[in-house]
């Protein structure tokens, strides 16, 4: 998560950022504030919730790869 914060500070013009088969369990906060970014692939990582909903809030994001991850949901038990 470290690395995704020194990106946005150091990096602030990125627009492409492949991260793909990397065993990502989860996306930092300060990655959504990554504004120009227009591509993005997480393909194959471990990412444990479905992070559309934030990254489809940022604006420049046109292109986004989130294939093969699991997206593990909680599930509910009845007893």
């Amino acid at each position: 998560n470290s690395v995704v914060y020194s990106l946005s500070i150091y990096l602030p013009s990125l627009r492409e950022l492949y991260l793909d088969y990397n065993a990502i369990e989860s996306i930092a906060d300060p990655f959504y504030s990554m504004n120009s970014l227009v591509i993005l692939s997480m393909k194959y990582n471990r990412l444990r919730r479905n992070p559309t909903s934030r990254l489809n809030r940022m604006q420049s994001l046109d292109s986004v790869d989130l294939t093969g991850n699991p997206f593990l949901t909680r599930r509910r038990t009845t007893e």
